[in-house]
């Protein structure tokens, strides 16, 4: 196994880490993860889930990378937000 196939297995590895929350409370997408509630406190109650089980699996969080109870939110050239999803237009 060689560098060009670090990006995969770590995908692989936060997908089993995160299998039971993946889709449910969260979406993985290789170190980007985003978790997702219906209200704050759901989002708060869901974040602490997906942290006790990437922490138990021995990997470590930034704090100042993380972002808390945002409106709107880009991921892979899409923003997500208040039920819209759209293309990023100042990537087109």
């Amino acid at each position: 196994m060689g560098v060009t196939t670090a990006p995969a297995f770590f995908q692989r590895v936060m997908l089993r880490i995160l299998a039971t929350s993946h889709l449910h409370i969260c979406v993985v997408y290789v170190d980007d993860v985003t978790v997702f509630g219906r209200s704050a406190v759901q989002c708060w109650d869901n974040a602490l889930i997906v942290m006790r089980q990437l922490t138990g699996a021995g990997m470590n969080l930034s704090a100042r990378k993380c972002k808390f109870l945002l409106q709107e939110i880009e991921i892979l050239g899409h923003r997500f937000g208040k039920g819209r999803f759209a293309p990023n237009c100042v990537k087109l």
